[in-house]
């Protein structure tokens, strides 16, 4: 004798369609808990009709959604379930699950998916593990695929392939890749949209923590998931995942990890609904084991899974059996033993899946519901089971109620209901309204927490001088990554772009590197520190240091940066910093105030390593040939801590005032992006005409 919690009419249904089925042993299933409150009817059978089996599957859901609603606004004359919490929907096939999870999201029904490892599994958190992936690894083919084919970029399936024909490799294709028949014109501005987002990704890894990168992606990409259902939850719990890492280990690391969590199969759940304490719970027949609702939705009776017949098999009792091909006529055959093989393996199956089925039925307390959909008679594996049990053959549009009788000879009822089209909408129900209004008069609305510490965990010098010279340029170029508009040069070397490319020269003149082909002008401009009294004394010096990288935690942020020169002689301590800005010598004086902060971090950064303060600090502006010393003796206001402590606090508030000054008229967003009136006579780059 089996003792359970589920009601009388509930057992005798397990009795009458599978308790005597191969594979369970005949027993009389007793009822072990009390109800208090009869119900009418516990069992019902649905099968849904359609012209073809894809709209006969679809309406199922949309059927079981509906049966869900009239089961909680009915709650009071029912009494099955209160709230969403106490159903849920089994399915012996995952592969059945969308319809049922797309039929929620249209009815509004919160609903939580248990399938095994369903996070790492879940297709927004795969796109976003693999875009980690190509921007950690450029050579990554296979992510760097995955990302192009998924809601991040949206190419189509001839993309890919026109990639792959361009140069063999994806990767190399995309970087070089331009416009030809090869490509569609919709396919080339995607690509070459995503294209340019990534590099700029890839140099942004090694300047903000990858969580926040992670997230601008996906801003930057317009990054959609589809309906109410699990999907921005799941990135929610992965971009969390992320910050919780990113203080702790590389991106490369972090990827890594989750390479290795999704190969070793951990079950990770898939993040729940915002409303998570009121869901219906979607599950296989597997994962319900050990588990009771007070109501059950055994769904999609019809599909199976496939047990394909292997080619070669062994059987302890029949041994080793093979299925053979006759070269002469090309069929296949299989021999006496695979062929027992095959009749033990169907038994096998057979007796499974009657277990399995009486374990899903006797998960349900008060309320069972068995549905299925199909065009015809004929129906398959648990639908067959069922209707062959109850002699039924459901071919045509009913709802009624019928009486049977269990194998013991006890009575029982059951709802069946055969639709031919999908429902109509669930009506509201007056009393549910009325409880409904009642809560929403008693809401109280509470005020957000006050959100702290949201700042970078990481920074460059040369972002934290950007911000102390003037917080909005600092917001639009560093914090929003905008690009502005570069600033014209007074000797003829034009863009930005060509005038960061000569001070990249020159500074590896003065490093010490010497380029295959040196430019004459660079050349000129590094001879010009070498011949000063500042650069003989690097010469004479005990230690030299050129290039400087160095990492640093000030008031808990990690600030990286590199110092041009520094070098110790005659007992002194001197740094200097190289600019190649175009500058006369009255306007070197000006401009040096706008590095003062970057300076003086670089002499924390010194004194940190050697444990003595830095003497002195120069700039040295090369083309007035202007040395100019950088007083490091500090003040209350303009110490490196106090700097950083006010770049965290803009970033936790989100304020960045606008600090006017002569400085606006160099600043790439002035009269641009940038509000200033600073000059209000002067045009954006000098005197108006």
């Amino acid at each position: 004798m089996g003792n359970f919690r589920s009601r009388p009419d509930i057992l005798r249904a397990v009795e009458t369609i599978v308790g005597h089925g191969e594979g369970i042993e005949p027993r009389r299933l007793t009822a072990e808990r009390v109800f208090p409150q009869p119900r009418p009817v516990s069992v019902e059978l649905i099968k849904v009709l359609g012209p073809d089996l894809d709209e006969a599957v679809r309406n199922e859901g949309r059927w079981v959604a509906r049966r869900i609603q009239e089961l909680i606004q009915s709650r009071d004359r029912e009494g099955a379930a209160s709230a969403f919490k106490d159903v849920a929907v089994l399915v012996r096939n995952t592969e059945v699950i969308p319809q049922f999870t797309d039929a929620f999201e249209e009815a509004g029904i919160p609903y939580i998916v248990h399938r095994g490892k369903g996070f790492f599994d879940a297709r927004e958190v795969k796109d976003l593990y693999h875009l980690l992936r190509v921007i950690a690894n450029p050579r990554d083919e296979v992510s760097l695929a995955a990302v192009l084919r998924s809601p991040l970029v949206e190419a189509s399936d001839e993309a890919l392939l026109a990639l792959r024909m361009i140069a063999g490799n994806i990767g190399d294709s995309l970087t070089r890749m331009g416009p030809g028949p090869e490509l569609a014109a919709a396919d080339y501005e995607k690509l070459l949209r995503f294209r340019d987002r990534l590099r700029g990704w890839r140099i942004r890894r090694e300047l903000v923590s990858f969580d926040r990168l992670l997230a601008d992606a996906l801003d930057d990409c317009g990054y959609r998931c589809e309906g109410p259902g699990p999907g921005w939850m799941n990135i929610e719990k992965f971009l969390a995942q992320a910050r919780d890492a990113s203080g702790r280990m590389s991106l490369d690391d972090f990827v890594e990890l989750v390479a290795r969590l999704r190969d070793d199969n951990v079950r990770e759940p898939e993040a729940p609904p915002e409303d998570a304490t009121d869901a219906v719970a979607v599950m296989t027949v597997h994962s319900a084991k050990g588990l009771e609702f007070p109501a059950v939705f055994v769904a999609a009776l019809h599909k199976g899974i496939e047990n394909n017949t292997p080619v070669v098999a062994f059987s302890r009792h029949f041994g080793l059996g093979a299925r053979w091909r006759n070269p002469a006529t090309g069929k296949e055959k299989s021999d006496l033993y695979l062929h027992a093989i095959n009749e033990e393996r169907k038994r096998r199956e057979t007796e499974e899946s009657h277990r399995l089925l009486y374990v899903a039925m006797t998960r349900a307390e008060q309320h069972l519901a068995l549905s299925f959909s199909g065009k015809g008679k004929q129906a398959k594996n648990w639908a067959k089971t069922v209707t062959e049990a109850l002699a039924m053959t459901l071919d045509s549009p009913c709802d009624e109620v019928v009486t049977l009788r269990a194998p013991d000879g006890e009575e029982w009822k059951l709802r069946v209901l055969v639709a031919g089209e999908e429902p109509e909408d669930v009506p509201s129900d007056d009393g549910a309204d009325d409880v409904g209004q009642e809560s929403a008069d008693a809401v109280e609305w509470l005020a957000p927490p006050e959100a702290s510490g949201q700042h970078d965990a990481n920074a460059t010098v040369t972002a934290v001088a950007a911000f102390a010279k003037c917080p909005r340029e600092y917001y639009l170029g560093h914090y929003l990554g905008f690009e502005g508009r570069p600033a014209p040069s007074r000797d003829g070397q034009g863009a930005a772009a060509s005038a960061s490319e000569f001070g990249t020269l020159v500074h590896a003149l003065l490093a010490g590197n010497s380029p295959a082909a040196p430019d004459v002008k660079a050349t000129a401009m590094a001879e010009v520190f070498k011949q000063s009294a500042l650069g003989r004394r690097a010469v004479r010096a005990t230690r030299v240091e050129r290039e400087f990288d160095f990492l640093m935690a000030v008031e808990g942020l990690v600030l990286s940066g590199q110092i041009d020169l520094w070098f110790e002689e005659g007992g002194e301590s001197i740094i200097v910093d190289y600019k190649t800005d175009s500058v006369n010598s009255m306007e070197a004086h000006q401009r040096a105030q706008d590095y003062a902060t970057q300076l003086r971090l670089y002499a924390l950064a010194v004194e940190r390593m050697t444990e003595r303060p830095v003497d002195h600090a120069w700039l040295y502006f090369l083309r007035p040939n202007a040395a100019i010393e950088v007083d490091l003796r500090l003040s209350l206001f303009d110490s490196p801590e106090q700097v950083v402590r006010d770049l965290q606090e803009a970033q936790e508030k989100l304020e960045f005032p606008l600090r006017e000054g002569p400085h606006c008229a160099r600043c790439p967003f002035f009269q641009d992006l940038c509000p200033s009136g600073w000059g209000a006579e002067r045009g954006p780059r000098g005197p108006k005409p």
